[in-house]
């Protein structure tokens, strides 16, 4: 049931990957009419396709299809290989089932309705949870992602010609999502894999008193083929020479700039990338009154350079909008006084998004919350479930106007809301690490504009 290039949209992990044998569990309930819920039972699942093995193959197979990475491998590549990432995917296969009324009568007086529900028809339903467990070349956890998505409910019975398609959707699904969340967390796996050579010497950092800090680029993974890197030279004592080296060829020296700081000295450079892992070394030269020169210190930098031109992304489907407005505080005070113009900018944004230069926003997409529409609850339904309905390939735009706290004492920031209670914070205000959740685990667009217009907005993009 895996069918066409599942993952053909989704941006490629530069590694190869070690696939271990998939971790299997599987799990039954049964309605309990009496009481209206599912209830654990152990003796109803018959289905004996469904197995480890088998799902090791279709984990294989899915990756493999999709290009998510370079390679799929089942086991460490022999021979020297830093540049590799495992996954240990942990299943977990849930079937509830319901008795069919015909079912159910047939069982009346006999005491063997649990005996008789594998063979005739029920209503049941699969759900299937992915976990997968992310591992770095040195074996060093990085994360586990983790997804849970199930089937309709259909009256079949434990036949694989019946039940299959049921777990095969429920899977295929969550494995769906887990690819997406692999593809769009590309810098942090780069991160992870810098920390590996670091460990092993590949990447060796600097232990002299003398130290190279690199500031920008600020990740792994770099857009341009011309790139500025750029940084400070600390515990500098005398005159010293840069330089700077692409992948072993010494590129030039890089001139320094004298700073408030007498032993700090900055400088930057840019580089010509090509497609692909680059490695940038930066080597500190003194040299003695005899003509002997020593180093000072050295630092190295893997990169992945992948030109934005590389990764097209496909036309956008339709276009959503989340418009958000607060210039009357039902609570405010004179802790966080009303605004004047909050909400009119965010009603101006809604005229914009529906206008013709915005590119086309039907107005059944656009929620748009002004002061008393901009409570906490319609808050979370707009980011948490409205936007949820937007696709892969859509675009999602929120915007946010209004006042935004942080908590006092603490370091939690929030977004006010109209019914937000100055001493209550916690509890009727919006967290701004929450459009970070509501983006990872709630909205599958993949193209996400944000405009927050609000003191500590800045505090969203840290998250």
């Amino acid at each position: 049931f895996i069918q066409g290039e599942v993952l053909a949209p989704l941006r490629q992990v530069p590694t190869m990957a070690i696939l271990a044998p998939a971790e299997l569990a599987k799990e039954d309930y049964l309605y309990d009419g009496e009481k209206n819920r599912y209830k654990p039972f152990k003796q109803l699942f018959r289905a004996g396709w469904i197995n480890a093995e088998r799902f090791t193959d279709l984990n294989r197979r899915f990756l493999l299809q999709g290009q998510l990475f370079q390679k799929v491998l089942a086991s460490k590549p022999v021979g020297p290989c830093e540049m590799y990432l495992s996954l240990r995917p942990r299943i977990t296969v849930k079937q509830y089932i319901r008795p069919t009324i015909a079912g159910a009568m047939l069982s009346v007086g006999t005491g063997l309705l649990y005996n008789i529900l594998g063979g005739p028809e029920a209503y049941r339903q699969v759900e299937c949870q992915i976990e997968v467990e992310l591992l770095g070349p040195g074996g060093r956890h990085i994360t586990t992602y983790i997804s849970n998505r199930k089937s309709a409910e259909r009256a079949v019975a434990d036949r694989p010609w019946q039940l299959g398609p049921l777990v095969s959707y429920a899977y295929t699904k969550a494995m769906e999502d887990i690819a997406n969340q692999i593809s769009v967390d590309n810098d942090m796996l780069m991160r992870a894999l810098t920390a590996d050579m670091a460990s092993k010497g590949v990447v060796p950092l600097a232990s002299s008193a003398v130290r190279i800090n690199v500031n920008t680029p600020k990740g792994v993974v770099i857009r341009r083929q011309n790139t500025l890197i750029s940084g400070q030279i600390v515990g500098m004592n005398g005159p010293a020479t840069l330089s700077w080296y692409l992948n072993g060829s010494k590129g030039g020296n890089v001139a320094l700039k004298d700073t408030t700081a007498e032993s700090v000295k900055e400088f930057s450079l840019r580089v010509p990338f090509s497609k692909g892992i680059e490695k940038v070394t930066l080597a500190l030269h003194s040299q003695a009154a005899g003509g002997a020169v020593s180093e000072l210190a050295r630092t190295e930098m893997a990169y992945l350079c992948i030109p934005r031109d590389t990764m097209p992304l496909p036309e956008v489907r339709q276009r959503w909008a989340v418009i958000i407005g607060v210039s009357d505080y039902a609570n405010g005070g004179s802790r966080f006084p009303d605004l004047k113009y909050a909400a009119r900018d965010a009603e101006a944004f809604r005229q914009f998004v529906l206008s013709p230069r915005s590119g086309g926003f039907d107005e059944d997409r656009v929620l748009c919350l002004l002061d008393e529409k901009a409570t906490n609850k319609n808050i979370r339904h707009a980011l948490f479930e409205f936007l949820a309905k937007a696709g892969k390939d859509d675009l999602v735009v929120i915007f946010f106007s209004g006042h935004g706290m942080p908590q006092a004492g603490g370091e939690n920031f929030f977004m006010l809301c109209h019914d937000t209670h100055p001493d209550r914070l916690a509890s009727t205000a919006f967290p701004m690490w929450d459009i970070d959740t509501a983006l990872r685990r709630f909205i599958k667009a993949r193209r996400v504009v944000v405009f927050a217009d609000a003191c500590h907005a800045g505090v969203i993009a840290s998250q």
